[in-house]
């Protein structure tokens, strides 16, 4: 009897110890998930503790609660050292963070698997979780609407109301504006700024200005003042003292001419910053002078620079800054403007209208390929780079403070306007607004 009660006992004994067992694999195996993502949110101090992971199915993320999956949620910030997403619930107004991990996909609104990075900050997005409550699926919406760099718009803040392409759609005081990736709220749109704009329905959600406007200024006059400025071949400008240009965010090319002195240089502009340009930098060697041959396609045609007649058949010296260029031929119109000399060389050719018609335009081979020669390349200043914007012509309203925003409006321009834009500056032709 005695041994039977033994061999039960052993036996309980092993049964016990089978379930302790089945149970602990049990437990490492519902623990995976959670350890996975706090791998990633391990660090020092304070950090670690600022958002836990649930200890149990019942004890899930914040996210969870403020909707059902399914709901759109708008991506506010995105933290890949501690491995979460800030989001808000669209429909509720909830923000909360949720943790991702290497089980998580990302994808785009077809499906399609994406990284992290090609998902930004103001994105709406869906969002699905593992039964930790780790995110499982993070992908794009199909639901909102967008428009990339955005320029017909505006903004009321006191309606809050953002009109884009003449269409009205409401503002909430919460809705994120991105700068490099950083919340900087709404006031921070400024007038010229480009933005990528995301909405759902007649509702702004977030926007991303993508380019906006800076200032030139100029510092060491010196030699150029009141000799004249270009910006991108688009724009002329007379160089006055403590002379400040507004220039849209990027980079662009500097020209500067007067009395024989010249050279380009190339400009970082960022946005809602000012870069100092120093002319002195741009004088170089001088003073200098261009090989200039002017071609008149009118037989008999005489051509004056500065009021003393040229010979079309010769190249003359003539020394870079400004100059004034008429042409005239019996039974054309006379043709005039003003000429920025600022190449060693340049022979431009021009034509002229008959008696009764428009002004003439210049050749448009020779426009293009002789007289900006070079402009396509810059060298920084004091390496040869005089000679980037070769013969270009300012017409007389060149100057004017309504020109300020060419060269902004240009960069969206196609490279046929482009050209033809240059064309009409070369030529003098007057624009659409001096008609």
């Amino acid at each position: 009897m005695k041994r039977r009660l033994c061999f039960v006992f052993i036996a309980i004994v092993f049964l016990l110890a089978g379930c302790e067992e089945k149970t602990g694999a049990v437990s490492a195996a519902a623990q995976t998930d959670q350890a996975a993502a706090q791998q990633s949110t391990e660090t020092a101090g304070e950090t670690a503790s600022l958002t836990e992971l649930p200890d149990t199915d019942a004890d899930q993320n914040d996210i969870v609660k403020t909707g059902a999956e399914g709901s759109l949620y708008l991506l506010l910030s995105t933290d890949t050292v501690n491995g979460l997403l800030h989001v808000r619930n669209i429909e509720t107004g909830e923000e909360a963070d949720a943790f991702y991990s290497g089980a998580t996909v990302f994808s785009d609104k077809y499906g399609t698997m994406v990284s992290l990075a090609q998902i930004h900050c103001g994105d709406a997005v869906t969002l699905a979780f593992f039964d930790s409550g780790i995110l499982s699926d993070v992908q794009l919406t199909d639901q909102t609407w967008s428009e990339k760099d955005a320029s017909d718009y505006t903004i009321d803040l006191d309606r809050m109301i953002f009109t884009l392409h003449g269409s009205n759609y409401r503002l909430k005081n919460d809705v994120p504006v991105y700068t490099d990736g950083k919340d900087t709220g709404l006031y921070s749109i400024q007038e010229g700024d480009r933005l990528n704009v995301t909405g759902l329905d007649r509702d702004i959600l977030s926007m991303t200005i993508v380019t906006g406007t800076g200032t030139i200024e100029l510092r060491n006059i010196g030699v150029f003042l009141d000799g004249w400025l270009n910006l991108d071949n688009a724009e002329y400008l007379k160089i006055t003292e403590n002379m400040e240009i507004p220039a849209a965010e990027g980079t662009h090319v500097l020209t500067v001419a007067n009395d024989g002195w010249g050279d380009s240089t190339v400009v970082a502009v960022k946005r809602g910053q000012s870069v100092s340009v120093d002319l002195s930098a741009l004088k170089g060697e001088g003073p200098k002078y261009c090989e200039l041959r002017v071609l008149p396609d009118a037989e008999g045609a005489t051509v004056y620079l500065d009021g003393k007649k040229m010979d079309p058949e010769q190249a003359e010296q003539v020394r870079y800054g400004l100059h004034a260029l008429t042409i005239t031929a019996e039974g054309y119109e006379d043709w005039q403007s003003r000429l920025l000399v600022n190449s060693p060389s340049a022979e431009i050719e021009i034509s002229l209208s008959p008696e009764g018609s428009s002004q003439g335009k210049t050749n448009a081979g020779a426009a293009s390929s002789q007289t900006a020669a070079g402009a396509a390349t810059p060298q920084p200043a004091g390496e040869g780079a005089a000679g980037s914007l070769a013969g270009s012509l300012a017409n007389s309203g060149g100057a004017g403070a309504g020109t300020r925003r060419e060269a902004e409006q240009a960069a969206a321009e196609t490279a046929l306007e482009t050209l033809t834009g240059m064309l009409d500056t070369l030529t003098g032709t007057p624009s659409a607004s001096e008609e």
